[in-house]
């Protein structure tokens, strides 16, 4: 036996509570675009790019010069300290 099919009045009934096209419109309206993403992105790199980026490359940077410095130093010391024996002071 094959089911009975809806009448146009049970149809109806059924499809009452949905949204129409008009209300699906309004409610997706105030939602972000692709467009709205992806500036919103950009503009999220930017800011991490002058917020973290490169206050973080300057740090290392100086880090590095620290480094070198200490280097330095430590091939003075060990200079003086061949200087001082060999003069025996």
């Amino acid at each position: 036996a094959v089911a009975p099919l809806a009448t146009k009045d049970e149809l109806s009934k059924a499809v009452a509570p949905l949204a129409t096209k008009d209300e699906l419109s309004k409610a997706v309206a105030p939602l972000a675009t692709r467009q709205d993403v992806r500036e919103s992105t950009e503009e999220l790199a930017r800011i991490i790019a002058d917020t973290v980026a490169s206050p973080m490359q300057k740090q290392f940077s100086e880090l590095a010069d620290d480094l070198e410095v200490r280097e330095e130093v430590q091939l003075l010391k060990r200079d003086m300290l061949k200087i001082k024996q060999a003069l025996h002071i």
